[in-house]
């Protein structure tokens, strides 16, 4: 029994040597922030969690290109992964599912990181973790580093005030507050907020024009081969070309977004076909 044993703590440290990573996180104080972060190899780290120092913070957070030395690649909790992993985001804050009202927690801080208005990320960065900006207020604004390329769906969770890709990415580019891929044929979402896109901000809740339009159709007055309207655009995007190829499909990770982002951009959008993996 104690060779098994011994066997099973050799295997798992022999795994935790191989995968190259310290699991226990290190802190390191820059300006307002704490930063807490894991070596995943020699020379580039991932920072798991920012948290303020101090009751007041400034309303720009730069999160640094190297820490202790080491290049920062990935940002986000350590075990938040595809899988589901903890729904807690890079500011440790997550949803809180124990009383009959749902509630962001800790409260004072997702109040504190509400003061933030734009984000700067490291010029290192390769990839963030899916929830990294999950329950992030919006109206902020960021930026994709030019190595960026990995989750990059994740940041359109929350509608951004402005975005910029750097113009060395070679995997993506903003457009008319769409994310695309940098050739411009696949659609990643709605990545900046925009009243060409949606007029509400409760998705629960369809505008008055559509409402009345819907209404209309139902009593068979309308054009049923129009969908534009129930997603609030002007007109149907002409399909067949560009970002609107039937093979252009939103790789959107959860099920329950699909109507969120199918809301915003058009009906059309996911049509079949293979996700899109720029």
């Amino acid at each position: 029994m104690k060779v098994k044993y011994k066997t099973i703590l050799m295997i798992a440290f022999v795994g935790i040597l191989v995968c190259g990573i310290e699991i226990s996180a290190k802190e390191k104080r820059v300006g307002a922030f704490q930063f807490s972060y894991v070596t995943l190899d020699g020379d580039n780290v991932q920072i798991t969690k920012i948290i303020p120092t101090q009751e007041t913070i400034p309303d720009k957070l730069i999160i640094p290109d190297k820490i202790d030395g080491k290049s920062v690649v990935k940002l986000g909790d350590l075990y938040d992964d595809d899988d589901g992993g903890r729904g807690i985001n890079l500011f440790g804050i997550y949803l809180s599912e124990e009383s009959k009202k749902l509630k962001l927690l800790p409260t004072e801080r997702y109040k504190q990181m509400g003061k933030i208005k734009r984000i700067v990320l490291p010029s290192s960065l390769i990839g963030i973790t899916p929830n990294c900006f999950e329950h992030m207020q919006d109206g902020k604004e960021i930026n994709i580093p030019g190595v960026f390329e990995k989750n990059v769906i994740s940041l359109c969770q929350i509608e951004w005030k402005k975005v910029v890709a750097h113009s060395t990415n070679k995997k993506f580019k903003v457009k008319n507050h769409l994310l695309l891929s940098k050739s411009g044929k696949k659609v990643y979402g709605c990545i900046e907020k925009s009243k060409k896109y949606t007029e509400n901000a409760d998705d629960n809740q369809l505008p008055p024009r559509i409402e009345k339009q819907r209404a209309t159709d139902e009593a068979g007055k309308g054009n049923r081969d129009d969908d534009s309207r129930f997603h609030c655009l002007k007109r149907n995007p002409t399909l067949l070309t560009g970002a609107f190829r039937p093979q252009a499909v939103f790789p959107v990770r959860p099920f329950e977004e699909v109507k969120k982002v199918i809301d915003k951009v058009g009906g059309n959008l996911h049509q079949a076909g293979e996700h899109a993996t720029d």
